[in-house]
């Protein structure tokens, strides 16, 4: 890190080391914990077939939910499932700006700033401008998001807005937002500071000069205000959502849970509308309701229309939104559901976890026991060797560990591509040492060919070696871009910088 770099990590370690209270928010899409929902088979009784002249009655909902669809009758086609593919990077330049006073912080999702003074900074987007007039002097990107926050000092306080990758303002930082928190690819949670307080059960947010804070400590300074659910589709706060504490919300695919002040439970849809759901009904991945009707329960969408019946238990895949574990109380044993609620493998094992790109783990035996690697169709590649089978964000390949500590990284057929690794395999770093030398992975030879001296890993598959000053496509091993100074990645673009100039290309 070179010496502007270092006084800007100082700088942003003072000023944006934002914290939450100890009141956790929610996460992702299954925030609340990862729940499970048993739900047990509904009895599906036709209506009475009477002929009447009369005016045919509207359906009450215990009607409306006789005639809901048996889970065994809803058909998976495997076509309905998109495997991720592995892509090269496609270049295209898009902008040129010279970069004699602008400067990087990171390889991926870099900062780009030019230095205003000894404390100060502005932010740039991916041509070199100044972001918001100068005034930006940091920005990060919201996880689950396409969305960027940025931040600006007013009156001693920080506030923050939303752009896009473009450096489009989305929400401008005038709106009194002190902090963005991502929720899920829906909603983010805003919170908007009125007062300091030195009541910590009655803060929403503290900023401290300790860069790795998990409490309040001295000198740290605490804000009390509202929080309420921004929606990123619409472009609005949901006003039903505002809470003045430190929030508790959950969210699933269009909905949003909390606590409000009193501590009731509710339900609120992207259009700002409170739900009569209370505790009547549970929750299960982005779009499913899971309630409790007189012959058991029944799975509806969020507008309470009836989707299926069921008799196993549903409960939620790590990082899957697309399938779901079938649980059969009888037998004691594991299926999968795809999200449609068509059964995918009927229960036939002591267990199930999802591995990736349409993959799981399985075993007969019981949770924590050896594992193998599961097709989509059923069919059991590997035996049940490992202690466990995970993916690393390169589609078609896993990391499986041993017992013995070691892992081998395997493919979709099982095979071994590289054996007995003290560590596995991530996006980021994914080679083997040898000798001087670093073996980087070429994905569509299948083995790491790639030989550099070194290499940093800058996103979406490229890999730059400062000492051969080349950036190279970790897919098929060729070599991109030649004569560079630096890489980075930042909006989602790569930047190349020679000399004072810099290049900017889109990455397909």
């Amino acid at each position: 890190m070179n010496k502007n770099s270092r006084k800007l990590a100082i700088l942003l370690a003072a000023l944006m080391a934002v914290s939450m209270t100890a009141c956790s928010s929610g996460d992702d899409n299954s925030s609340e914990a990862e729940t499970t929902t048993t739900t047990t088979a509904a009895t599906t009784t036709a209506a009475d077939e009477t002929t009447t002249d009369e005016e045919p009655a509207e359906e009450t909902p215990e009607e409306k939910d006789s005639e809901v669809t048996v889970q065994e009758d809803i058909q998976f086609d495997p076509a309905d499932f998109k495997k991720a593919e592995l892509k090269t990077a496609q270049l295209k330049e898009v902008a040129k700006f010279s970069s004699k006073d602008i400067d990087f912080l990171g390889d991926t999702d870099s900062l780009i700033y030019s230095k205003i003074d000894d404390k100060t900074i502005a932010c740039c987007n991916y041509k070199g401008e100044k972001l918001v007039d100068g005034k930006a002097f940091n920005v990060e990107k919201l996880d689950h998001t396409d969305l960027y926050t940025y931040s600006v000092e007013k009156d001693g306080m920080i506030y923050s807005g939303l752009i896009d990758a473009e450096g489009n303002i989305v929400q401008a930082a005038d709106n009194g937002v002190g902090l963005y928190k991502s929720l899920n690819d829906h909603f983010l949670i805003a919170f908007f500071p009125e007062a300091e307080t030195d009541n910590e059960d009655e803060a929403i947010y503290y900023v401290t000069a300790t860069q790795f804070s998990i409490k309040v400590n001295d000198g740290d300074v605490l804000y009390k205000g509202k929080v309420k659910v921004y929606d990123i589709e619409s472009k609005k706060y949901l006003e039903n959502t505002t809470v003045t504490t430190s929030p508790n919300y959950s969210a699933y695919g269009d909905l949003v849970s909390f606590s409000d002040d009193d501590n009731n439970r509710v339900w609120v849809n992207s259009e700002d509308k409170v739900l009569e759901l209370g505790y009547e009904y549970n929750t299960v991945g982005n779009n499913m309701l899971v309630g409790q009707t007189e012959d058991g329960r029944i799975v509806y969408d969020h507008e309470l229309n009836p989707l299926f019946s069921t008799k196993y238990t549903i409960s939620e895949m790590s990082s899957t939104e697309d399938f779901f574990m079938l649980y059969d109380g009888e037998t004691k044993k594991a299926g999968i559901m795809y999200k449609n609620g068509a059964i995918v493998l009927e229960p036939k094992y002591g267990n199930i976890t999802y591995a990736g790109n349409g993959f799981f783990t399985y075993t007969n035996g019981e949770y924590g026991d050896k594992v193998g690697l599961l097709a989509l169709d059923g069919t059991e590649i590997t035996k049940e060797d490992y202690k466990s089978i995970r993916d690393f964000d390169i589609p078609g390949y896993f990391n499986a560990e041993k017992d013995n500590g070691k892992t081998d990284i395997i493919d979709e057929t099982g095979k071994v591509i590289v054996a007995d690794q003290d560590y596995g395999f991530s996006e980021t770093a994914s080679y083997v040492k040898e000798s001087d030398t670093y073996d980087f992975m070429v994905w569509e030879k299948n083995e790491p060919a790639l030989k550099l001296p070194s290499g940093t890993y800058i996103g979406k598959n490229m890999v730059f070696s400062n000492k051969e000053k080349a950036v190279f496509d970790q897919v098929t091993g060729k070599k991109l871009v030649e004569d560079v100074d630096k890489a980075h990645m930042a909006y989602g673009y790569l930047i190349i910088t020679k000399g004072d100039n810099s290049t900017t290309y889109s990455v397909e």
